[in-house]
């Protein structure tokens, strides 16, 4: 009896062992530092069916999902939004960064297109809201609303838009 018993617990043990917490990093290039610097305050979720686990990046870029954790293997993704912004692609939609299906950590370092774009916007919010001026801080009841477009305007960077509430940011590639 004793023997079983042992055993019995020896398998909980590696059953709950094999379980994993999704955690990693996050950084984007940045130019004048000629590195990857890490991003505070990203928001990664790790999915599994109807689990979703959700974690924020601390200054060092470095994040770690809350929960039970996982057996099997996770989908991952960047949610560009926190409980003092929200990065819109576009007017409406949510902006967001698909990352793989896998079980362990997942390091991410984005060095271009739109992500890196949005790692700027959360990188310049992530300082406003928790740099070292706190006088400096805007005091609002809700979120800041910001949408951003990857496209060209005219030559001056400008777009035909309706009114939008909140800032709206435009990237412009330099004409040829």
């Amino acid at each position: 009896a004793y023997e079983i018993r042992l055993s019995l617990v020896v398998s909980e043990m590696c059953i709950r062992d094999s379980r994993y917490y999704p955690q990693g990093y996050i950084k984007a290039w940045d130019d004048i530092a000629q590195d990857y610097v890490p991003i505070g305050g990203v928001k990664v979720r790790a999915r599994r069916w109807f689990t979703t686990r959700v974690g924020y990046t601390d200054r060092n870029g470095h994040y770690l999902c809350r929960g039970d954790g996982f057996e099997r293997p996770a989908n991952y993704s960047i949610c560009w939004e926190s409980n003092y912004w929200d990065i819109r692609d576009g007017s409406i939609v949510q902006a967001f960064y698909n990352g793989p299906k896998q079980r362990g950590y997942w390091n991410l370092n984005i060095g271009g297109g739109k992500s890196l774009r949005y790692t700027t916007l959360t990188r310049a919010l992530y300082h406003h809201f928790f740099g070292p001026y706190l006088f400096d801080k805007i005091l609002t009841l809700r979120k800041i609303k910001i949408c951003y477009r990857h496209k060209k305007g005219d030559e001056r960077g400008h777009f035909k838009t309706q009114a939008l509430r909140g800032i709206c940011l435009l990237y412009t590639s330099p004409s040829p």
